[in-house]
């Protein structure tokens, strides 16, 4: 009597599963390209910023610090001959290697992003293919009284407005990974600089700016391993759905994606705790 309603509701169940899957993949998709194949034209802009207006700046301030504590160690341990030699020679080398660590930058940047693109790709995440639920939903509903079958159909309406809502959140929290990796590679060459110096303060800089890169880049790692797990649940309570009620199944496919948007914007702190960054 009720048909038209139950496949009604088995229509709008079959979607947000469908919706489910496809956008799992456009995520995991998103998450897992590098910074050049997010936007190839925002890359190249970041690497001409980085090579045309921060580097000069970078060589300046490698130069200035270096020439000071070569001045400062000639002062304090008053060094001739032989002795000033060697800190001369120790001051080329330094100046060498930072001059090579500036000229890599682009190089640097891109092995370090390369790293966690090649742990996705070794570790082959992929998500399971969600079984077809339309036989088992359809023998959970028979029977139910029309009061019910309306609740729940009102249930599956509002579920496929919001479901879209927190898959929207979850690009953007992946856009704002892209954005941070491209503010922070555009200003690279600044705390690269300080790398080479003795002081500690300084080169501390340099260190937990490589810090912050590694944590960025290893981040991705953390969302594949969420996007996994959030996958094996969709698929579970599809296989459930049937002993569940309907509307339970619906609402617990809510309460796993809003699990999902919060796990999501864990990752950064996650990283950044495992890298030691700030």
């Amino acid at each position: 009597m009720w048909d038209w309603l139950i496949n009604g509701i088995v229509n709008q169940v079959n979607e947000v599963f469908r919706l489910l899957t496809e956008s799992i993949g456009d995520l995991i998709s998103l998450a897992s390209k590098s910074p050049s194949q997010f936007n190839q034209n925002i890359w190249s802009t970041v690497l001409s910023i980085n090579e045309r207006a921060v580097l000069p700046i970078a060589y300046m301030i490698l130069s200035i610090f270096l020439f000071t504590e070569l001045i400062q160690i000639l002062r304090k341990t008053e060094a001739q001959g032989i002795e000033s030699l060697r800190f001369f020679v120790i001051f080329i080398f330094k100046l060498m290697i930072g001059m090579m660590v500036l000229e890599n930058i682009p190089e640097i940047l891109d092995g370090v992003y390369s790293l966690s693109a090649e742990i996705v790709r070794n570790a082959n995440f992929t998500i399971n293919t969600v079984p077809a639920v339309s036989g088992s939903v359809t023998d959970a509903l028979e029977g139910q009284d029309i009061g019910t079958l309306i609740s729940l159909w009102f249930t599956c309406s509002i579920i496929n407005v919001i479901q879209p809502l927190c898959q929207s959140l979850c690009g953007i929290v992946l856009k704002l990974r892209y954005v941070e990796i491209y503010v922070m590679s555009a200003i690279a060459a600044l705390p690269l600089a300080t790398v080479v110096s003795s002081s500690h303060e300084i080169s501390s800089i340099g260190y937990g700016f490589i810090k912050r890169i590694c944590a960025l880049s290893l981040q991705v790692v953390f969302i594949m391993v969420v996007f996994l797990f959030y996958g094996q649940m969709i698929t579970t309570e599809a296989v459930v759905i049937s002993v569940n009620e309907v509307s339970t199944s619906m609402w617990e496919l809510i309460g796993y994606t809003s699990l999902l948007v919060i796990a999501l914007f864990q990752t950064g702190s996650w990283s950044k705790a495992i890298m030691g960054a700030h």
